[in-house]
């Protein structure tokens, strides 16, 4: 499962956020998505809840498990992703771990640079005997 909240980031803090309400009879303040109350670091300057911080990414690399059947232990498919850009698909077996996981998404983005790079490169070719 997937969750993207989006909200759009306040500028200052969450003091500004329009999801974060005052405490009454203090200085806190309550993220109202995240029901997390936040105290503040210095005078009124609080820290960012995670709605605030999740807006703020701007390029996201996910690498999300698309198999039709999960399995902590068996082969199962993903797809690298930039932002909504799919990049490219995997195969990785569970039971291998995260760290084998990041090992082949990395070179299945590899591969796939490769393999655009020689498609242009053969294009070029293709239209230069054209022309």
């Amino acid at each position: 499962m997937k969750i993207r909240i989006e909200y759009e980031v306040p500028e200052g803090d969450c003091w500004m956020c329009k999801h974060s309400v005052s405490v009454t009879c203090s200085q806190t303040l309550l993220c109202k998505p995240f029901d997390t109350y936040l105290e503040p670091e210095t005078f009124l300057k609080y820290q960012r809840c995670q709605a605030c911080i999740d807006a703020e990414v701007k390029e996201m690399i996910i690498i999300h498990n698309i198999s039709k059947e999960y399995s902590t232990t068996g082969w199962q498919n993903y797809e690298v992703k930039v932002n909504d850009k799919l990049i490219c698909t995997f195969d990785h077996k569970a039971s291998n771990g995260l760290a084998k996981c990041l090992e082949e998404a990395g070179e299945a983005v590899w591969q796939k640079a490769v393999s655009n790079a020689r498609e242009k490169r053969e294009y070029e070719a293709h239209r230069r005997k054209k022309a």
